[in-house]
């Protein structure tokens, strides 16, 4: 995990989740999840091209910290907007532009997450938004098996973690493209 990193998207995302949650009541949400299919489709043929390697470093100064934060507010604001996690956004994106490893990225989103989420959550909560009962099965869910997808992670190649992932993006991807094709 870069902790640094992780700060700077939490910044972002939790900026980013507030305005997402603002904009859900106002967007028309149709343009921009079709844009998002649009993003998830590239970024799932991207990872059948582009295999990092387990030692790869991010070098980050001020300028990665600032595109860091702006990437957090879009995976934020996108989050609000869509309700979809941040790791769909932050994993591809620190590996493709900002060179981190596959286990530095999944980590580091997982840690802006935290954050994010709280900051999402309330906005939407205080929306009438949320299904509290609901998210709280997910989240103790979650809490409960991310140490055994880090064991998993741990032990699969790059490769094998980016057809894993990217299978993972196109069932995503195929929910929405449902959703959106049933509500048109």
């Amino acid at each position: 995990m870069d902790w640094i990193a992780a700060a700077c998207l939490a910044v972002g995302v939790f900026i980013g989740a507030q305005f997402g949650s603002a904009l859900l009541a106002r967007l028309k949400v149709g343009t921009i999840q079709w844009s998002f299919m649009v993003f998830l489709l590239v970024v799932i043929i991207s990872f059948w091209f582009v295999i990092p390697q387990r030692g790869d470093e991010m070098d980050l100064g001020i300028w990665q910290w600032l595109l860091l934060v702006l990437l957090g507010v879009v995976t934020g604001t996108l989050g609000g907007v869509l309700g979809v996690g941040g790791g769909i956004i932050v994993v591809p994106m620190l590996m493709f532009f900002f060179g981190a490893s596959d286990l530095v990225a999944r980590g580091t989103s997982l840690a802006m997450m935290i954050p994010g989420s709280i900051s999402g959550t309330v906005a939407n909560v205080w929306r009438g938004n949320v299904d509290l009962f609901a998210a709280l099965i997910v989240g103790l869910a979650a809490c409960v098996l991310v140490p055994v997808g880090v064991l998993v992670a741990n032990s699969i190649e790059p490769l094998w973690a980016n057809i894993a992932f990217s299978a993972y993006l196109a069932i995503i991807l195929g929910q929405m493209l449902v959703r959106r094709l049933k509500g048109a």
